[in-house]
């Protein structure tokens, strides 16, 4: 894993707008703060620094803004798992 590619991925803002625009549409309530306070998590999701290393040595066009770098599908399976897992965790 790449930390630099990690900080990259956080700091997409289109990348981060297309996980929002998912998160709404499996009905996230506040989807853009849900992202907002997730971004590092989504950073270190399996694939994702791979797939968007490769988008930058191969393309002239923003990984984020590349949707074959980082997949609808990659996202939503992202979106997914997290709230599984936020659904699933123990109470504080």
């Amino acid at each position: 894993m790449s930390y630099l590619m990690q900080v990259a991925i956080a700091s997409d803002n289109m990348l981060l707008h297309r996980v929002t625009a998912c998160a709404a549409a499996v009905g996230v309530h506040n989807p853009s703060t849900w992202v907002n306070d997730r971004a590092w998590q989504l950073s270190s999701t399996d694939g994702w620094v791979r797939a968007y290393k490769k988008a930058v040595a191969d393309s002239g066009v923003p990984p984020g803004e590349d949707e074959s770098a980082i997949t609808d599908q990659m996202i939503l399976a992202a979106v997914q798992k997290l709230r599984a897992e936020e659904t699933t965790a123990p109470s504080e």
